[in-house]
């Protein structure tokens, strides 16, 4: 009698670990694109990563259009804007410049940049 209460109650216990476990595994947060013109970006957080807030300027004598993870940005030439990204996101160029090709990374955006300003040349 007491093995059969056990061994009922071992097996009901491994299906509801085994949910668990599997509706654990689906939780992804979904990310959300805007285009920016001269406005800061929303922060979004990233899988526990910490948002970070830094300005670029665009000191490169022509319009730059960059990627801030999945948010497209243009920046006008010497032109200063706001962004905010979870630590771990690429910032990229999505135009050639005279010093940067598209494809290139700018920066890996890290905790220590922000409040920071980043020139672009």
């Amino acid at each position: 009698m007491f093995r059969s209460k056990l061994i009922v109650s071992a097996l009901s216990f491994v299906p509801a670990v085994c949910f668990m476990a599997a509706s654990q595994a689906v939780l992804v947060p979904s990310a959300s694109a805007s285009v920016l013109h001269g406005a800061p970006l929303a922060g979004h957080m990233s899988l526990g990563g910490k948002t970070v807030k830094l300005s670029l300027n665009n000191a490169t004598g022509q319009t730059v259009n960059i990627m801030v993870g999945t948010q497209a940005v243009t920046i006008d030439a010497g032109k200063t804007v706001q962004v905010s990204a979870a630590a771990g996101t690429n910032i990229t160029f999505t135009s050639d410049t005279a010093t940067h090709k598209t494809g290139d990374v700018l920066v890996q955006v890290s905790k220590d940049l922000g409040g920071s300003t980043l020139h672009i040349g």
